[in-house]
C-alpha cells in the first residue's frame, strides 16, 4: 500500500520542488523541519586561532551509543553530485576525517563508510572532474584499508550502473576492503547480478553486495513489486552460492522473506523495527547522512539535494516528523530498550 501511494504522490511533489519550492518563504527551514530526523548533525565547527576546527563530539555520541547497543552503522557524507573540484576535495577530506574518528574510537568493525562516485565529480561531463574524482575514491579507499575500515560503493542512476561495478572491481583487486550495494529496480538486476557474482568468484574477487530497492526516481525503474521479487532473488541466489549479501530496506516483511541475516536500515526510519530485528538476532546497519549542526542555516547546503531527492523518492516521509512527534510522546519506537538475543558479529568485509 505504501509503495502505491508513494508512486502516486511523486509527480505531484516532484511539480512542487520543481516549480514552487523555491518561491516559498524561509523554504529551507520548512524543508528542514520535514527531513531533520533522518540526519545526524555530526559536527560543530569552531574558530579557533583564526582557523576554523571540527568538533566531531556530536557523531561521536551517537557512534558510541548505537554501537554500544550492538548496531553496526554506516557513514555517508550528504552530499549529492560534485560540481568543482573543490566540492569534490572538500567530501574526500571529510570522508578522511570520518575515518580517523572511527579510528580513534577504535570501531573499525562496527562502523564503515558508505560513499557515492558521484559525490567525488564521477561521471561529471568535465573529463577533468570525472578523473579527479576517480582519483579521490581511490584515494578514500586507500586511506581506510590503511586503518581496516570498509567501505560500501553505493547505487548510481542506472546509467552508471556498470561503469560503478568495473570501477568496484578493478579497485577490488587491490584493497579488499570494499562492497557495493545494487538496486534492485533495475530492470537486468538478474542477469547483471548474476554476471556480477559469477566473475568474481572466478577471479578470486569476493565483493559483498548490498541490495536495495533503488535511490533515485527514475523512469527505466521497475515497479515496487518486480523490485522486491529481485531483492529476495538476490537474497536466495546468494545463499545458494555462498555470497555475502545485505538486504537494504525499511520493509520488515521484505526483510524476514529475504532470510538475509544483514540488514541495513536509513537513520531514523522505523527504530521499533530496527531493535527487534537486532533481538531476533540480525546484523542491523544503520546509514547515518552525517552533515554540520549548523548546516541547515546555510544558504544552499549540502544537504538539500539529498533531502530533495529522498523525498521524491518516497514521499510519504513527509509524515514522518508528525509520527515520530507522536511516538515521542507516546513513549515507544525506539532503537534501544532490552538486550538483543545475540550480539553482532560487525563487517562481513574482508580484512
Amino acid at each position: 500500500m505504501s509503495d502505491m501511494l508513494n508512486r502516486l504522490l511523486r509527480p505531484p511533489i516532484r511539480f512542487f520542488f520543481d516549480n514552487i519550492y523555491l518561491h516559498i518563504p524561509l523554504h529551507l527551514k520548512t524543508l528542514w523541519f520535514f527531513c531533520k530526523q533522518y540526519f545526524i548533525e555530526g559536527w560543530n565547527e569552531i574558530k579557533e586561532n583564526d582557523k576554523i576546527k571540527k568538533d566531531w563530539s556530536p557523531l561521536t555520541e551517537k557512534l558510541s551509543t548505537f554501537t554500544r547497543a550492538d548496531y553496526n552503522a554506516l557513514l555517508n557524507f550528504c552530499t549529492e553530485d560534485a560540481t568543482s573540484l573543490q566540492e569534490a576535495a572538500y567530501t574526500r577530506d571529510v570522508y578522511c576525517e570520518f575515518i580517523n574518528l572511527v579510528t580513534t574510537l577504535n570501531l573499525q568493525k562496527n562502523v564503515s563508510l558508505s560513499i557515492k562516485m558521484s559525490q567525488f565529480g564521477c561521471f561529471a561531463p568535465d573529463g577533468l572532474l570525472d578523473a579527479f574524482g576517480r582519483d579521490t575514491a581511490t584515494y578514500v579507499v586507500r586511506y581506510a584499508r590503511q586503518r581496516n575500515i570498509a567501505v560500501v560503493f553505493d547505487g548510481e542512476r542506472l546509467q552508471h550502473a556498470p561503469a560503478v561495478k568495473t570501477f568496484v572491481r578493478e579497485l577490488a583487486q587491490r584493497y579488499p576492503n570494499i562492497a557495493i550495494r545494487l538496486q534492485g529496480y533495475d530492470p537486468h538486476f538478474i542477469e547483471e547480478t548474476t554476471r556480477f557474482v559469477e566473475t568474481n568468484i572466478k577471479m578470486g574477487i569476493i565483493i559483498p553486495i548490498s541490495v536495495c530497492k533503488g535511490a533515485y526516481d527514475e523512469p527505466d525503474g521497475l515497479s515496487a513489486k518486480e523490485t522486491e521479487v529481485h531483492i529476495r532473488w538476490a537474497a536466495q541466489y546468494c545463499r545458494r552460492v555462498d555470497y555475502p549479501i545485505e538486504v537494504d530496506t525499511n520493509d520488515g516483511e521484505l526483510i524476514r522473506t529475504a532470510r538475509s541475516i544483514s540488514v541495513g536500515m536509513l537513520y531514523g526510519i522505523k527504530p521499533a523495527l530496527a531493535k527487534q530485528l537486532k533481538q531476533e538476532g540480525y546484523r542491523v546497519h544503520i546509514y547515518f547522512p552525517v552533515i554540520t549542526k549548523t548546516q541547515n542555516d546555510e544558504q544552499n547546503p549540502r544537504w538539500e539535494k539529498f533531502a530533495i531527492r529522498r523525498l521524491v523518492e518516497r514521499p510519504l516521509y513527509l509524515l514522518y516528523p508528525f509520527k515520530s512527534l507522536l511516538d515521542r510522546l507516546l513513549g515507544r519506537n525506539s532503537y534501544f530498550g532490552h538486550k538483543n538475543k545475540r550480539k553482532n558479529k560487525g563487517c562481513t568485509f574482508r580484512s
